[in-house]
């Protein structure tokens, strides 16, 4: 039997999870419109995630650091199965404290330890293409207007691994990203190498007009080689309002008002704007 200090901290993990898992439910019930929308061949990926979502609209890391202390999975991994790894710790939990476990009524996972992970790499297959040989990730590569007038660019950007080709149609316009795409099946075409072609859309742009003009952001930067290293700090002297100075500084910086007293060498100086 475990002592007090044990079962209580158990307890607690229980009522946490508990609560946890009601949220998973309840986001899911709440988004049951825009599920039926959703053909049935997704609409477990589509539970699962808004599970995922419900799981991480909390900070877990306090319950996560609990779980793990008591050997349990923290639920770091659970992406896949989002509900199902969630009731697999309440249940472990409930046999640490030899306690029967109910759920909800209708409970059912529309994924699990198994079939999760299955649905999570077939669909990621059908969007982003077969995994490349020697690793797990897809690269996605931005088009920049180069694409659209150089096959060559495209070629060399395909055979040094890009997975998926990312076009930004608040950029360029219609005969470009047309090349962008041709420049890409013909290179397709001719290394055997796969290549999906994602087309973002822009959404809606929040226009300001004309800025007027108006004092501009001072930086100072030291003085770097072709490496960034500093060659020379930059030099700047603080004059009174209205002074000029001897060309031996980088910046004349104005200060307004008294000249402050007993400035010496050394000294931090806080600007202010």
């Amino acid at each position: 039997m475990p002592s007090r200090f044990t079962a209580e901290r158990i307890d607690a993990a229980i009522e946490t999870l508990t609560r946890l898992r009601d949220r998973q439910i309840a986001l899911a019930r709440a988004s049951s419109g825009e599920l039926e929308r959703i053909p049935g061949e997704y609409r477990p990926s589509a539970l699962n995630l808004l599970h995922y979502l419900a799981m991480r609209q909390h900070d877990l890391r306090p319950l996560q650091r609990e779980l793990s202390s008591l050997g349990l999975s923290s639920l770091g991994r659970t992406e896949a199965h989002g509900l199902a790894g969630v009731d697999a710790v309440l249940a472990a939990l409930h046999m640490l404290a030899g306690r029967a476990m109910s759920r909800p009524e209708e409970f059912e996972l529309p994924v699990d330890f198994a079939t999760g992970p299955r649905a999570l790499e077939r669909h990621t297959e059908g969007l982003l293409g077969p995994a490349p040989p020697g690793r797990t990730v897809r690269i996605m590569v931005t088009m920049p207007a180069e694409a659209a007038s150089s096959y060559g660019f495209v070629r060399d950007l395909l055979l040094a691994g890009m997975n998926v080709m990312r076009i930004n149609s608040a950029h360029d316009d219609l005969p470009a990203w047309t090349r962008m795409v041709e420049h890409l099946r013909r290179a397709v075409a001719e290394t055997g190498r796969a290549c999906r072609v994602l087309f973002d859309l822009q959404g809606p742009k929040l226009r300001t007009g004309d800025i007027a003009p108006g004092p501009a952001v001072v930086r100072w930067s030291p003085h770097r080689g072709v490496r960034g290293e500093v060659l020379r700090p930059i030099r700047v002297r603080l004059v009174p309002e209205g002074h000029t100075a001897p060309p031996d500084h980088d910046v004349l910086l104005p200060f307004e008002g008294d000249w402050p007293p007993d400035l010496a060498a050394g000294d931090e100086i806080l600007v202010m704007d």
